[in-house]
C-alpha cells in the first residue's frame, strides 16, 4: 500500500535502534528498496518533539505543564510541554530493551541486578532533573507500550486502577525480583 502512495505524502522514521545500528545504512537501503520511499533517522529530540506532539492532541487544548514520558526499546524521551508545543526535550539511552540486554543477561533477575539498573537510571536522569523540576508540570503521561504493560500489571495485581505510583512500582519490583527471570514476566 505505501509503495503506491505518492512520496509527498509518506514520512518514514527511524528511531534509537537505527541510531545505534552498526548496519543501519545497508538496513535503509534495502527497505527504501523494499518500500518505495525514503527512510530518515530521526534524532532522539526530534523523536520526542513528535512523541509530544502526537500525545498532546489525544487530550484537552488546556493549560499547564504535562510531563510526557516514553519508555521505548532503545531509549526513553521525556518532554515537558504545555498545549500543542514541547518546551523541554530529552531522549535518554534507557529503553527496555536495552536495560534487558544489560542487566538482565542470561533470564536472569535477581535483587542486585534490579538495584544496578535503577541506580544506572537515576544517574542518567540526574543530568536533566532540575531543569524538568524547575520548569514542572500539572500532569504526566506515559505514551509507550511498556508503560501500558506496567500500568496493566500494577492494575492486574490490585495495586493501581491504571494510575502508576512510586509506592506499586516498589511492590512491581519486589514481584518482578521474586519471579527471578525475565522469561516469567508473562506471569505477572
Amino acid at each position: 500500500r505505501i509503495k503506491k502512495m505518492p512520496h509527498p505524502s509518506v514520512w518514514i522514521v527511524a528511531t534509537n535502534t537505527l541510531r545505534i545500528a552498526r548496519n543501519a545504512k545497508a538496513f535503509i537501503r534495502k527497505a527504501e528498496d523494499i518500500i518505495g520511499h525514503r527512510i530518515s533517522i530521526i534524532s532522539g529530540r526530534e523523536e520526542a518533539r513528535l512523541i509530544y506532539l502526537g500525545v498532546s492532541h489525544t487530550f484537552p487544548d488546556d493549560t499547564g505543564n504535562r510531563l510526557v514520558i516514553d519508555i521505548g526499546g532503545g531509549s526513553t524521551e521525556l518532554i515537558i510541554g504545555q498545549r500543542f508545543e514541547a518546551e523541554e526535550l530529552e531522549s535518554l539511552y534507557m529503553g527496555c530493551v536495552s536495560y534487558r540486554n544489560r542487566f538482565f543477561k542470561e533470564d536472569k533477575i535477581t535483587r542486585k541486578n534490579m538495584s544496578q539498573a535503577i541506580l544506572h537510571a537515576s544517574l542518567n536522569l540526574i543530568s536533566i532533573s532540575h531543569r524538568y523540576r524547575t520548569l514542572g508540570w500539572q500532569q504526566c503521561v506515559g505514551s509507550s507500550g511498556t508503560i501500558r504493560a506496567i500500568s496493566q500489571a500494577l492494575t492486574d495485581n490490585g495495586w493501581s486502577k491504571g494510575e502508576i505510583t512510586q509506592k506499586s512500582l516498589l511492590k512491581l519490583s519486589d514481584k518482578v525480583v521474586k519471579l527471578g527471570k525475565v522469561s516469567e514476566l508473562g506471569k505477572l
